[in-house]
């Protein structure tokens, strides 16, 4: 195969992010070394992939229901959630430049 090395997953990293409700997105940044994630929705509200900061009092963006969304490279995005506090749990992809055994 031909390529970089850093193009696969050679560790994982899982959080669970709260992503409280109001007006106002909440921004994910994907760590350094990061070349991908998996993103799904755990619970609480209804959670949105919204288009930026500014978007309104309702998620209008994609809405993420039972599905797992998995993205290939370290793209930023915003997450926005409605009705109550979500939970969006992130597993995040490194590569063999971001992959450490140590926290």
């Amino acid at each position: 195969m031909a390529g970089s090395s850093n193009q696969f997953t050679y560790s994982l990293g899982a959080t669970l992010m709260a992503i409280p409700t109001g007006a106002t997105a909440t921004i994910v940044i994907p760590p350094k070394g990061s070349n991908g994630y998996y993103l799904k929705y755990a619970s609480g509200g209804s959670l949105a992939i919204v288009p930026g900061i500014g978007s309104s009092g309702t998620p209008l963006g994609y809405l993420i229901g039972s599905e797992t969304i998995n993205i290939d490279g370290p793209a930023t995005f915003f997450l926005q959630s409605g009705g109550a506090t979500a939970v969006a749990a992130i597993a995040f992809k490194f590569s063999s430049m971001g992959q450490s055994f140590l926290p």
